[in-house]
């Protein structure tokens, strides 16, 4: 697994998006996550599903920017 690429798109639109989900008061899945990217584009070129959420949450857990919630599929961001 590589590092956080700020300069790949995929990735700099979950750090973007990361601060949003971190106000929240739940946790977030990764379908949550792929829903949050997409919307605000508003494009249907920018195909982002779950499945690369989970690789993108994936490396933030590797920098210890988001952190699994017990006992449950969510993530919370490190504060």
């Amino acid at each position: 697994m590589g590092g956080v690429d700020f300069n790949e798109p995929r990735m700099r639109r979950v750090i973007e998006v990361l601060p949003t989900l971190a106000a929240s008061p739940s946790d977030f899945t990764d379908s949550g996550l792929a829903a949050k990217i997409r919307s605000p584009s508003g494009s249907e070129g920018f195909l982002y599903g779950p499945r690369r959420a989970a690789c993108g949450l994936k490396k933030l857990r590797a920098q210890k920017l988001v952190h699994k919630v017990k006992g449950t599929h969510g993530h919370e961001a490190v504060k």
